[in-house]
């Protein structure tokens, strides 16, 4: 695993698949994105959630359609980036704690085959935080923002 602490000058340069991050009231850096992103979290944000009463699990297991319903928190939006930022897309992690935070990212790691990821912490965690509880060996690279404090 290769760790780098990115300058916040070069936040939001080229150089990683996926970027991770924390919802927009932790993170200076959503907010800003979000703009970027024509405010597509902000929007998804306003939307009550859909709550699921089962009947897509029961159609899957009558079909018998091969589908893994854990692949990742239904909670974390995903939005495709191209032309907007230069990654693929960007993933907000709704997950309060930073170990369930990087539980989920090593699932979309392992799910979507990433090989360079990076991730923007939220305002109450630091880069030392988050490499100490970074189990995995796996051969990855990993760039980390840390949130720039003092702004809203």
């Amino acid at each position: 695993m290769a760790v780098q602490k990115i300058h916040r000058f070069h936040a939001l340069k080229p150089g990683s698949q996926i970027w991770f991050m924390p919802e927009k009231k932790r993170s200076y850096w959503t907010k800003l994105v979000d703009w970027y992103l024509n405010f597509q979290i902000c929007k998804y944000n306003q939307k009550d959630p859909i709550e699921s009463d089962g009947e897509i699990a029961k159609i899957v297991t009558e079909e018998e359609i091969q589908f893994d319903f854990k692949l990742s928190n239904p909670k974390n939006l995903m939005i495709s980036s191209n032309g907007y930022l230069p990654t693929k897309a960007v993933i907000i992690l709704t997950q309060k704690s930073l170990t369930d935070q990087i539980d989920d990212i090593q699932n979309y790691i392992k799910t979507l085959n990433l090989e360079t990821i990076r991730v923007f912490l939220p305002s109450d965690a630091t880069s030392s935080d988050f490499i100490k509880n970074w189990p995995s060996k796996k051969d990855i690279k990993i760039s980390l923002v840390e949130d720039i404090t003092g702004v809203s």
